[in-house]
């Protein structure tokens, strides 16, 4: 994927996960099940150029089980389609990152603003497209 065998977007948003590992000491990535796009703060163009860029890029959402669909909350183990103890997810928003490890069992560390846009696959790539994510901390 970094090396762009699956288009210039992918290749980016997993640019942006390893950069993130590398702050974060991660010695690793893990595949995630689920991500929460949370993006509900606008702090200007940069925000939206960037989510753009990925999109002209061929960036898509690569988690498995649910893909990308618009839900429309800050609550998602709210809906039908909850992770399972242990499983390796990527949410944003405080109240459900505490809900997924406690009362779930899933694993999920905190993204800050910006982060979630790119978390498509592993935790942590941009929730969606590299499916992958930083195991860290």
């Amino acid at each position: 994927m970094l090396n762009g065998d699956l288009g210039p977007g992918p290749a980016m948003a997993m640019r942006v996960v390893l950069g993130l590992a590398r702050v974060r000491g991660a010695r690793r990535l893990v595949e995630i099940s689920s991500a929460h796009i949370d993006s509900c703060l606008f702090h200007g163009r940069a925000g939206l150029d960037f989510a753009e860029r990925l999109a002209e890029l061929g960036a898509r959402t690569r988690v498995p089980r649910l893909g990308a669909r618009a839900t429309w909350t800050c609550a998602p183990y709210q809906l039908d389609a909850r992770p399972g103890l242990g499983e390796h997810i990527a949410w944003a928003e405080s109240n459900a990152i505490v809900f997924a490890n406690s009362v779930l069992g899933a694993r999920t560390d905190r993204y800050g603003d910006f982060l979630d846009r790119r978390r498509w696959g592993r935790r942590p790539p941009p929730p969606g497209v590299s499916r992958c994510s930083t195991r860290w901390g």
